[in-house]
């Protein structure tokens, strides 16, 4: 069971990976997860086998940001590889450093594309109530939002944004080091004309 505690975060690309995190976590993982009192037998062992390795564990993670103009031609991207075990921050952390580098690029009108549904919801939730580990974050975001452009966060499915998770899985093997690339690299050339458009 320790093999499919380390899976489920290391190994994010496996079906049943997938459906786990859908059904009991959603985009919030972390070392601190629970069972719920409702869980299937195999959730509960992976809990189980997650204390036991909680101790030492490290996870990289990393995240990538293409900008991109209104004919989808590519005008910068960056990514940066980090330690954490949780999911949600860094995909909030994504998302505030591609608008700012979007900012900075001087783009007027920007559409956020993301496929984490958490952090979605939180960005455009209207409540105040937030956990105090998201609360900076949040805060950095909403105030690039209402900076002098027109700036938005839209949700997209997971399979529209293979570009992004190839500049994320490549930013992880470099642990700490912000990248800034001004033009793809020919493997992520290849994704950015397959997620094209087909014309019409």
């Amino acid at each position: 069971m320790g093999k499919l505690a380390s899976d489920l975060f290391n190994r994010q690309d496996k079906l049943w990976v997938q459906i786990m995190l859908a059904k009991y976590l959603s985009c919030m993982l972390s070392l601190d997860f629970e069972s719920p009192h409702i869980a299937s037998k195999i959730w509960q062992h992976i809990v189980s086998a997650k204390d036991q390795i909680k101790d030492g564990f490290s996870w990289a993670h990393g995240f990538g940001c293409l900008i991109r103009d209104n004919k989808d031609k590519w005008i910068k991207g960056c990514s940066l590889g980090m330690q954490s075990s949780n999911v949600l921050l860094c995909e909030l952390f994504a998302i505030w450093k591609g608008l700012i580098l979007a900012w900075e690029c001087g783009c007027k009108v920007v559409v956020y594309e993301t496929d984490c549904l958490e952090a979605y919801l939180l960005i455009n939730q209207r409540n105040n109530f937030v956990q105090e580990a998201y609360r900076d974050i949040l805060m950095r975001i909403k105030e690039t939002l209402l900076r002098s452009w027109v700036a938005s966060v839209m949700l997209i499915q997971r399979t529209a944004n293979g570009a992004a998770d190839l500049m994320a899985k490549e930013a992880a093997r470099h642990q700490n080091r912000y990248m800034e690339w001004l033009e793809p690299w020919d493997s992520l050339s290849s994704v950015i004309l397959e997620e094209l458009p087909a014309p019409s």
